[in-house]
């Protein structure tokens, strides 16, 4: 297996559930919380799922005030745009300021075109979607993802603070506000990360055909740097083949990013989940988690 970098924390569920967890460099602990960033898109995704399977929403009529459907922005397909890219975006949360309210972020975006439409992944569809599962279900995202974890034992919750964050493990992000993700984003230790989604690849979240639709991955319009061979996104799921070392291999799972640190999250064909997240690039925990999984 290849050497992973200095910084990082791991973790491995094996395909039969047992975890392992580790640490490189010193200062880190293996159980410490670290932002999920937008490997919590993957669990909006479920709840949105959950909802649909319950009667209590529908994938495929169109949001209120809307063009775009829950299936097309769960899956980066309804035409929206997205704020990462503003450049008053990049200096408000450089300049540590407070958040700014949903509806003026959303004022300065440019209009949404058609949908359906091409692969443009955007933080905005989540956004709305979390609003329409929040009405849907009469319950905050924080409460409806803490009921989804707490059967599986799980301690992960959705960052609302700034003390929250400062109670992550690297330093880069502890001063940042969690609201400039206007989706939200998890905190919780990388091995919970593993276990969230062994119990999601298990079939213990939804219902099979829901799990099905997550893992349909259809290939994106657009340049992926390396080590993504077939990069393809099904519903808040990165379902593709990548080659670290070993020849491509299917990977499912999510990455993100943000403030100070990234994070990897992606299922093997071995059935191991591997788990990464350290203050580095976001190809760095990538390849780390795929030599984690035994792909490089």
């Amino acid at each position: 297996m290849t050497a992973l970098a200095d910084g990082l924390i791991r973790a491995l569920r094996s395909p039969d559930g047992a975890l392992r967890r580790g640490c490189t460099g010193e200062g880190l602990a293996a159980d410490s919380p670290v932002p999920w960033w937008s490997l919590t898109k993957t669990f909006i995704a479920v709840l949105v799922l959950r909802a649909a399977e319950a009667g209590r929403l529908s994938l495929d009529a169109p949001l209120p005030g809307h063009a775009a459907t829950p299936r097309q922005i769960l899956a980066h397909r309804a035409g929206l745009p997205d704020y990462y890219g503003l450049p008053a975006y990049s200096a408000a949360v450089a300049a540590n300021e407070e958040p700014w309210t949903a509806e003026e972020m959303l004022a300065r975006l440019p209009p949404a075109g058609p949908a359906p439409a091409p692969f443009a992944y955007s933080n905005v569809g989540y956004l709305l979607l979390r609003r329409h599962l929040e009405a849907a279900e009469g319950k905050g995202l924080g409460t409806l993802l803490a009921e989804l974890f707490a059967p599986l034992g799980l301690t992960a919750r959705l960052a609302e603070t700034r003390q929250d964050m400062a109670r992550t493990a690297f330093p880069g992000g502890q001063a940042y506000h969690p609201g400039w993700v206007y989706h939200g984003t998890l905190i919780g230790p990388v091995g919970e990360a593993a276990q969230a989604l062994g119990a999601l690849f298990d079939g213990r979240l939804i219902g099979p055909a829901s799990l099905a639709a997550m893992r349909d991955g259809t290939r994106v319009e657009m340049a992926v740097p390396p080590p993504w061979v077939t990069p393809a996104y099904g519903l808040g799921l990165m379902a593709g083949t990548l080659d670290a070392g070993r020849g491509p291999v299917l990977v499912e799972g999510h990455g993100g990013g943000g403030p100070g640190s990234t994070l990897a999250a992606f299922r093997f064909p071995s059935g191991a989940i591997a788990v990464t997240s350290g203050p580095v690039e976001a190809d760095v925990t990538l390849r780390a988690a795929c030599a984690l999984g035994g792909a490089a």
